[in-house]
């Protein structure tokens, strides 16, 4: 009792700890006892999932009680413990809020594109989409944007134009495009993991110097194929008349360097 996982304490042997250890195993035996499956009977598949791993049993009903078929259980890797959420999109509930969309009764009182078809959900209640695309696309209330927003992108963080296609291929509601993208942009996890694509720096401003050689611009090229014990290049520009000098160089050490400049 009370004991941690790397506890290497010694643990006294006594007859009540002998009977205890045999109930465990007892216990743990008839638990992970396994039926051999049966036609015709009820089954039930229960499942479960932690931060770090999912897991499942498939079981049939005999004897009055669920008697368990399989076990399965995974460990999640690093990319999969990433994922934000993975949740079911409650129809339903969008097609209560559509019966009193505004947004969605003037698009289907103004002239446009789409076309929206009533869809009889399987509790009987009516979904409105439009099949103006290959697609079926329900439309979406205000109040359910941001969770399909955070289903699709908070999957795998996809770029706005990659999320902006995802979103408009699934669902539609007025200035979708304009408001996915701005989301997009704003998602905190893409600042962070993507500051390379965001940083855009600007041109570098130089004054015009007052006379020539006042500024001299140089770089190094190389290793270049050799040639005649030669394998770099020195590069001079002088900012006020742009003239160029490129003076060949066996290696690039600052002897070397400061010997041509000079």
């Amino acid at each position: 009792k009370g004991a941690k996982k790397k506890d290497r304490r010694k643990v006294p042997w006594t007859d009540d700890t002998r009977r205890n250890f045999e109930k465990c195993k007892t216990d743990l035996a008839e638990a992970a006892l396994l039926s051999f499956p049966r036609t015709g009977i009820p089954l039930s598949l229960c499942t479960d999932a932690s931060d770090f791993a999912v897991g499942s049993v498939l079981q049939q009903f005999e004897n009055d009680g669920w008697k368990p078929i399989a076990f399965y259980s995974k460990k999640l890797n690093d990319t999969q413990r990433r994922i934000e959420s993975i949740s079911t999109i409650d129809y339903d509930t969008i097609a209560e809020k559509q019966v009193h969309d505004k947004e969605l009764q003037k698009l289907m009182q103004e002239s446009s594109s789409l076309q929206f078809k009533p869809s009889t959900l399987p509790s009987g209640k009516t979904l409105w989409c439009d099949i103006s695309t290959s697609k079926i696309r329900p439309y979406i209330p205000e109040e359910f944007r941001m969770q399909m927003f955070q289903q699709i992108h908070g999957f795998c963080h996809p770029g706005v134009k990659s999320t902006i296609k995802q979103m408009t291929e699934k669902f539609i509601w007025p200035e979708m495009k304009k408001q996915i993208g701005e989301w997009a942009k704003t998602c905190m996890r893409c600042q962070k993991c993507k500051v390379n694509r965001h940083t855009k720096s600007k041109f570098g401003v130089y004054q015009i110097p007052d006379g020539r050689f006042s500024v001299v611009h140089i770089d190094l090229i190389g290793p270049l194929p050799p040639s005649e014990g030669m394998e770099y290049c020195l590069t001079c520009i002088d900012r006020y008349s742009s003239w160029i000098e490129a003076v060949p160089l066996p290696a690039i050490t600052a002897e070397i360097v400061g010997k041509a400049f000079y």
